[in-house]
């Protein structure tokens, strides 16, 4: 099951990359023997992400995947969710710069008890995922360390992380929230749909979604936004 759908993932997003020439091969296939790991900080929380990058890769415009954990919003890290890390390096080898981040999480798991709480962790957490998208947006301005296609920014995660980054994409106009009369200001006090937690002034735009047991708190969300998304339960 998780090799067919592995094979599902990969094909939706080999047919929306723009090198068509090569994506048979390179997308499709283990192509790199290994990749490289390096840990950053990504956020002014002191959010980190590990960064997988296929190792001796020429390529100077690459596909981005940013890939968040499960725990239920109060456990877990960017290394210790087995289908994040797995997802991660099984994609690096084909040729994809991947990322597992770390997102903040509740403080004390009766607060996800509370509708209002429940939703300023959601919120938050979506804040630290763009956050981590507008890095490499800032990153191909100025040093272009990671040779990202900036067209070509994939987000997904497992359980939690999936419901972070499905509210990332497709709570994606404030007229949405008019839905809960609390929504419209605990986003104001996080500073809104993009947050607060870092890289400020860069696109957050992305071009698909992976959804592993995921979901949204208003499911006609999903239908007012033309972005793909796979989704597995």
């Amino acid at each position: 099951m998780k090799s067919k759908l592995l094979l599902v993932m990969l094909t939706l997003m080999t047919c929306m990359l723009t090198q068509r020439s090569s994506a048979q091969t390179r997308y499709a296939d283990s192509i790199f023997a290994a990749y490289t790991l390096d840990s950053v900080t990504y956020s002014t929380y002191g959010m980190k992400m590990d960064i997988y990058q296929p190792a001796g890769d020429v390529s100077t415009s690459r596909p981005l995947v940013v890939l968040a954990h499960g725990g239920s919003f109060v456990a877990g890290d960017r290394s210790n969710d087995n289908t994040i890390t797995q997802l991660c390096s099984d994609l690096a080898h084909k040729g994809y710069v991947t990322v597992s981040i770390d997102y903040r999480l509740a403080s004390n798991p009766g607060n996800l008890l509370n509708g209002d709480s429940a939703a300023k962790e959601v919120f938050e957490a979506v804040g630290d995922g763009k956050a981590a998208v507008r890095f490499f947006y800032k990153d191909a301005s100025t040093t272009n360390t990671y040779k990202i296609d900036t067209n070509n920014i994939f987000i997904g995660g497992n359980s939690a992380g999936a419901v972070l980054f499905m509210h990332y994409a497709y709570l994606d106009d404030p007229s949405k929230l008019a839905v809960n009369p609390s929504f419209p200001s605990i986003s104001d006090t996080l500073g809104g749909l993009e947050g607060r937690s870092g890289n400020p002034g860069y696109s957050s735009k992305i071009k698909g979604v992976i959804n592993l047991a995921g979901g949204l708190n208003v499911a006609s969300w999903l239908s007012y936004c033309g972005k793909p998304v796979v989704s597995a339960q």
